[in-house]
């Protein structure tokens, strides 16, 4: 084997996640949610939303990241 480090590569599963923010009236005025859309798709139309509410970014992040993980892991078992 030489120097180089290995890479793992994932197949890819069509799917990117964004974070949105909406207000609310009351304390702390915004809730996060982690939104996943086709990688394709140009309008970017909603496929998943986690059914809760996160107080952070970082924890709608992570919340989307897991969604992420597990539609790779179904991808691979189907390949």
């Amino acid at each position: 084997m030489t120097g180089r480090a290995r890479r793992h590569y994932f197949p890819a599963v069509g799917f990117k996640m964004r974070i949105i923010a909406s207000g609310r009236h009351s304390a702390p005025p915004l809730i996060y949610r982690a939104e996943g859309y086709e990688t394709d798709d140009r309008f970017r139309e909603r496929k998943w939303t986690c059914s809760h509410e996160h107080l952070s970014v970082d924890e709608a992040v992570r919340c989307g990241n897991e969604w992420l993980a597990r539609q790779r892991d179904e991808f691979s078992e189907t390949a």
